[in-house]
């Protein structure tokens, strides 16, 4: 067994399907092709023909609040690459994705028409925006207006 200095578990090994794509935080899409046999047993991905565990869910999770030592222990990886990973990890994978820079196309004024008279779903499915933006778009559309009959 391994050491039990890990501080902040359990960590479970998640439900896996051989052959499905998952989001490694450390290398993006992987195929997920096994699972390994260390004293937690996780999933390997597999990307560009290189396996290497895939780092979601507990992984990624203990990479932030655990030791370098105890991750090694536990998931059966050298220091080195342990080390590595934590460099990577060091916010969660979707608000990375968020902070990023990665910009939104602007609203245009025919799409706020849009978002204005039609339903939620008709408006994301003539824009090619999601439901949530088409209502966080409303939101805001019925916020500046708000605020124009204010001021007037």
């Amino acid at each position: 067994m391994f050491d039990h200095s890990l501080r902040f578990g359990p960590y479970l090994t998640p439900l896996v399907a051989i052959g499905v794509q998952v989001a490694c935080e450390v290398r993006g899409l992987v195929r997920i092709v096994g699972l390994s046999e260390a004293p937690i047993p996780w999933p390997i991905g597999e990307r560009d023909g290189n396996r290497e565990l895939i780092v979601y869910r507990g992984l990624a999770r203990a990479l932030r609040q655990e030791t370098a030592e105890a991750i090694t222990g536990a998931w059966g990886v050298s220091e080195s690459i342990v080390r590595e990973w934590q460099a990577v990890c060091t916010t969660p994978y979707l608000r990375r994705r968020a902070l990023s820079g990665a910009r939104t196309r602007p609203w245009t004024p025919e799409e706020d028409d849009l978002v204005r008279t039609l339903t939620i779903d008709a408006a994301a499915q003539q824009t090619g925006r999601s439901k949530f933006s088409v209502v966080r778009r409303r939101a805001t559309l019925v916020v500046a207006a708000t605020r124009t009959v204010e001021q007037q």
